[in-house]
């Protein structure tokens, strides 16, 4: 009997080997298979983790980029004598200028029609403390032509030119400000056209740029 068996056991044994070795040639096939098909198999293809940081700082940046050259923004934050206004960024009516203050000339003040409120009736915009930004913080590069990347980004942080405003100070500016909060609510023109607000909401500007910062405030090469 063991005799017969014999034969069958050895070819079994052969059997479960030839299985075993199918097997793993499967798994080795499978995993090369990943490695050239699945990009994140691969380790050339893993981007290193400062990379990744900087990609993000760089959107976070975009996001208020996007704000400091809409004409909300950049209409006060002028390079010349004077402020401009409306979307189209035409010259200030009634040759209106920034005054040695930045509050307007004597007997032409801002406030003297700028209130702390927009006014529907007369399409005049209004909020608390309407002035011109000083020319340390213009945000154009010529005269109606806004400033962006790299220029627009070391003016921000400028500490010298910025009121010494450091990241914490320029974030809270860009939240409690009013007349930052007013480029959300611009009003309506004369005609009862409305105005209109940057690209992004408050919050969002106010989420990229804590993102932005904590990331150490990278500007655009």
């Amino acid at each position: 009997m063991a005799m017969l068996l014999r034969p069958w056991c050895q070819a079994a044994l052969l059997t479960t080997a030839c299985l075993m070795t199918l097997v793993v040639l499967a798994l080795a096939v499978s995993v090369n298979v990943a490695s050239e098909t699945d990009p994140a198999a691969s380790p050339s293809s893993t981007r290193a983790p400062a990379d990744v940081a900087a990609s993000s700082a760089g959107q976070h940046w975009r996001v208020i980029e996007s704000v400091l050259t809409h004409s909300r923004c950049v209409n006060c934050h002028t390079a010349t004598n004077y402020p401009r206004q409306g979307d189209d960024r035409h010259i200030h009516q009634f040759r209106v200028v920034r005054g040695p203050d930045d509050r307007g000339a004597p007997g032409a003040r801002c406030a003297a029609c700028h209130q702390e409120d927009n006014q529907p009736s007369s399409g005049v915009p209004g909020a608390p403390n309407w002035r011109l930004a000083p020319v340390s913080m213009a945000f154009e590069r010529a005269p109606g032509v806004p400033m962006d990347g790299k220029p627009l980004c070391e003016r921000l942080l400028d500490k010298k030119r910025n009121g010494n405003l450091g990241l914490r100070g320029l974030e809270l500016h860009l939240a409690r400000e009013s007349l930052v909060l007013w480029a959300w609510s611009p009003g309506t023109s004369k005609d009862g056209s409305p105005r209109l607000p940057p690209p992004v909401s408050q919050e969002e500007l106010s989420a990229a740029f804590k993102a932005w910062a904590a990331a150490g405030a990278p500007c655009p090469k």
